[in-house]
């Protein structure tokens, strides 16, 4: 896990206040490796099958009374397991299905709620948009509205130690960046040298 227990205890409280004011009972995040930041933002869970992918996606349902399950490709439960603050975590096989997100729903008692997702501005849903629209159909109890907006809200609160991380992190990119340019350059310039004497 890359920050501590405590600070995802924070975001979560900063989800569960801001879905009561907008008066959502659950938000679905997604993702893959590549891709799906809210995902990780809120789970911790950064999934370790190097592609891209949206057959083999990973959900998280979050309630605003603080419940989260997960949904992990099999491969990753393990993974899941060692790096997320979430015990709930269910796996799946492929082909994914809808179902698997409709029982997760129901089993957190939020079938029947108002439940937000990546619909909005600069949001993705991770798995097949034709499953979103079978579990709309299937879950005739519940309204899906966007959270795009509680998402973004969310993302833009920087803890100290999320700034501490992004400091270190651009220290190490500078101090690899000032090592391998003048590499780049010599041979850039060796490649325009060969190509000219060629002409």
């Amino acid at each position: 896990m890359s920050f501590s227990p405590k600070e995802f205890e924070l975001r979560v409280s900063r989800a569960q206040a801001m879905m009561e004011r907008e008066r959502l009972d659950a938000i679905i995040v997604s993702g893959d490796f590549s891709a799906g930041m809210n995902y990780y933002y809120l789970s911790g869970h950064l999934p370790r099958d190097y592609q891209s992918n949206f057959s083999r996606p990973h959900i998280m349902v979050l309630t605003k009374n603080g419940q989260a399950g997960l949904l992990v490709y099999n491969v990753n439960r393990e993974n899941a397991a060692d790096t997320s603050w979430v015990k709930d975590i269910r796996v799946y096989g492929p082909p994914f299905s809808y179902k698997a997100i409709e029982g997760l729903l129901t089993d957190l008692k939020v079938d029947h709620g108002t439940i937000g997702m990546e619909l909005g501005f600069d949001q993705r849903l991770w798995f097949p948009v034709l499953e979103f629209l079978k579990l709309r159909e299937a879950m005739t109890g519940a309204t899906f509205a966007d959270a795009a907006d509680i998402l973004w809200r969310l993302r833009m609160i920087k803890s100290t130690s999320s700034l501490d991380l992004i400091i270190r992190s651009r220290h190490r990119i500078s101090a690899a960046s000032a090592k391998v340019a003048p590499v780049i350059a010599s041979r850039s310039f060796k490649n325009s040298s060969t190509g000219n004497q060629r002409r």
